[in-house]
């Protein structure tokens, strides 16, 4: 997707106003660039919705439960005098950095502005695998274990035998947090399956699925509204990010939120001179992933499902 760079201009000119220096104007879209290439390129985003807070620390409550009274219930009658309990749910927000330098040689070159449009891209490639390492690593280590379903031995995805059946394993988590968790029906149609890279290919060949030659991922999307999520965060040994599992989840902020902090009161882009190097651009964000816990006492989400062992 293009980024609008004239669009952006305009909207740091109405932020600093007409004033602002031309360096300043040139570095906040640098990162408005990178913010934005970044969370293109990120496959956790594609998990949970992104929300900004003004501050470091996040507390929020949530209620926990609900008095309810019976229905149907005689006139007069009340749901009780029972407050209700709340879970408080707390995060703090961390920075993430990346520096780059646009160096004299390539000014003198008349590469500036390809040297500066190559290292922004970088810059957003190594900010959103921070992201990704952040809420993949939250989004895993919280799924339910009522909703886990295991791959046979032999059975994994690409192990290219006639018993691995990676449509009936996926269609398995579905119907695990469909019986197990509260979620809507809407939410059911915001499916995601994050997967370890080795096993995409997998559910991008063609099968015959109900008498019909589709794609594993097409039948998925097409029945489930299961959008499919391949990341590299993963290890076959069992040691990284997902290991060697997938994560089946709802794009809900009932499952989870990925907290981005928006502020004016510190600068989150700084450029200055490096004397006899060239022009050093510093950028900034500070975030976190918090996932939704179930109660106060299981901080496990139900909207969330490992599919273990599946390379």
């Amino acid at each position: 997707m293009s980024l609008d760079i004239d669009a952006e201009l305009r909207k740091v000119l109405l932020a600093y106003g007409e004033t602002t220096s031309d360096d300043v104007i040139k570095a906040e879209v640098i990162k408005n660039v990178v913010y934005k290439a970044a969370d293109l390129l990120s496959a956790g985003l594609k998990l949970v919705p992104s929300k900004n807070f003004g501050a470091l620390d996040v507390a929020n409550f949530f209620p926990s439960n609900f008095e309810a009274g019976s229905w149907p219930m005689k006139p007069g009658g009340s749901a009780g005098s029972q407050k209700i309990n709340f879970t408080e749910w707390n995060s703090t927000l961390y920075k993430s950095e990346v520096k780059y330098v646009i160096v004299d040689e390539a000014k003198l070159r008349e590469l500036a502005n390809y040297q500066s449009e190559f290292s922004a891209k970088k810059a957003a490639e190594v900010l959103a695998i921070d992201k990704d390492h952040c809420i993949i690593d939250e989004i895993y280590t919280h799924a339910h274990a009522s909703n886990l379903v295991t791959v046979a031995p032999g059975n994994e995805w690409n192990s290219g035998a006639a018993t691995a059946d990676p449509e009936g394993d996926i269609v398995t988590a579905w119907g695990n947090i469909y019986a197990n968790s509260n979620a809507t029906d809407e939410e059911m149609k915001n499916c995601r399956l994050l997967v370890p890279a080795l096993a995409a290919p997998a559910l991008m060949k063609l099968v015959l699925i109900g008498n019909v030659q589709q794609t594993i991922s097409d039948y998925l999307n097409k029945t489930f509204k299961i959008e499919v999520v391949p990341t590299r965060y993963y290890s076959a040994a069992g040691t990284t990010g997902i290991q060697d599992d997938a994560i089946f989840e709802l794009f809900s902020e009932n499952t989870g939120i990925h907290e981005v902090l928006e502020t004016n009161k510190i600068p989150l882009v700084e450029n200055s001179r490096l004397k006899g190097v060239g022009e050093e651009y510093i950028i900034r964000q500070f975030f976190n992933t918090k996932v939704m816990p179930e109660s106060a006492t299981v901080t496990t989400n139900l909207r969330i499902a490992c599919i273990a062992n599946v390379i």
